[in-house]
C-alpha cells in the first residue's frame, strides 16, 4: 500500500497488514489530516508484522518539491511489485 498524505483515524485496524508494506508519504505541515496520526498507524502497522516506512513531505498538497515526491512514489510502487509473485 502507498498512502499519499492519509486519514488513518486512532484505533484504525492493522492486523490484516501483516507481512504487508505500508509506505505513507506524510508531509509534516499538513494542516488537512494529521501527519502524527499516520506515524502512530504505522507504529501499530509495523508492531502487527508489516513491513512501514514513512516518507516525509511538506503540507496536504505536497505540491512543493513535487518532483521528489513523484519520484519516491514510483519508486515506492515499483519495489512493492517487484516483491509480487507472478501468478
Amino acid at each position: 500500500m502507498v498512502a499519499l498524505a492519509p486519514w488513518c483515524p486512532y484505533g484504525e485496524p492493522v492486523a490484516h497488514l501483516r507481512d504487508k508494506d505500508v509506505v505513507v508519504l506524510h508531509g509534516e505541515r499538513d494542516r488537512v489530516t494529521d501527519p502524527r496520526a499516520s506515524a502512530v498507524f504505522l507504529h501499530r502497522a509495523r508492531t502487527a508484522g508489516a513491513r512501514t516506512d514513512l516518507l516525509p513531505g511538506a503540507d496536504h498538497a505536497m505540491l512543493r518539491n513535487s518532483t521528489r515526491r513523484h519520484r519516491t512514489t514510483a519508486t515506492a510502487v515499483a519495489r512493492l511489485l517487484s516483491r509480487q509473485v507472478p501468478p
